[in-house]
Parts: structure tokens; C-alpha cells; sequence
């Protein structure tokens, strides 16, 4: 998630529980969202839960460089099986 600077706290904590609840990302879609976005993100939820994607999202701000030690830490354990990057 970028941009976390831009978000209050509460925002936050609410989208970081959508990946732990897709009840509760159902009902922010259903609350928050009318017509063809609600229909679009609907469908899309749904393709996500039949094809058992998980994830686990990473809250960055390059404005206070919160969250980049976090995002480097899982760049290195996927991209290189937990060792150091060298280029």
C-alpha cells in the first residue's frame, strides 16, 4: 500500500483487515462503492478467492520512508531466497 502518509490511521487499519478478512473487504465494497465499481470490484474479490491468492500487504510512504525496510526485507526472501542482492 503507497502513499500511507496520506491515510489516517483508521484507513489504514481498515485496509490492512481486508487481507485478513474478505468479509470485511466485502462489506467496505458494498458500503462504499455503487454501480459499475461496486459490480467490477465484486467480481474481481471473487476471482481472487476462487484462485487463492493471498496476500500480504506492505504499508510504504516514501514521504516518512516508513515501511521501506519492510518492503526490502520481502523483495530480498522472494527474489533471492533470503540472501543478500547483488548486482
Amino acid at each position: 500500500i503507497s502513499k500511507t502518509d496520506l491515510l489516517s490511521e483508521a484507513e489504514l487499519e481498515e485496509m490492512m483487515r481486508w487481507s485478513e478478512d474478505p468479509y470485511a473487504l466485502e462489506e467496505s465494497i458494498d458500503a462504499k462503492l455503487t454501480g459499475m465499481n461496486r459490480s467490477m470490484s465484486q467480481e474481481m474479490m471473487e476471482i481472487i478467492g476462487r484462485i487463492g491468492m493471498d496476500f500480504d500487504p506492505l504499508p510504504v510512504s516514501s514521504a516518512n520512508n516508513e515501511g521501506f525496510a519492510d518492503l526490502y526485507s520481502k523483495l530480498m526472501l522472494t527474489f533471492t531466497d533470503g540472501g543478500k542482492f547483488t548486482p
